[in-house]
């Protein structure tokens, strides 16, 4: 599942990292258990993908078991590209981003 694979869509794998390297949008209360935070963070990020894909949920589906299998490898993934490669790895993040997607969306 490489970020540079063609046959995958680069969206939904910079999509993710976006969502997974950014901090919550939403205040959590610090007195609940680090797994309640987590599974909040998670739900947040969930719903987050859902909104961006939100015309094409069919192919671009996430869940709770989904999320925390792939998210965190596609984060790893760029990441990497980044040490080796930090110019390819800052025009993916560009030509794929949210607001690319976005922009994308509207011309169709």
């Amino acid at each position: 599942m490489s970020i540079l694979d063609p046959l995958t869509c680069g969206f939904a794998k910079v999509v993710a990292y976006e969502l997974v390297t950014v901090k919550s949008l939403q205040p959590f209360d610090y007195d609940q258990s680090i797994t309640s935070l987590q599974s909040k963070l998670l739900l947040q990020q969930i719903r987050q993908y859902e909104h961006i894909f939100q015309n094409c949920l069919d192919s671009f589906q996430v869940n709770s078991v989904t999320h925390p299998r792939n998210f965190p490898t596609i984060k790893e993934q760029i990441k990497a590209i980044g040490k080796r490669k930090s110019k390819i790895k800052n025009e993916i993040l560009l030509k794929f981003s949210s607001e690319s997607w976005m922009s994308f969306r509207k011309q169709m």
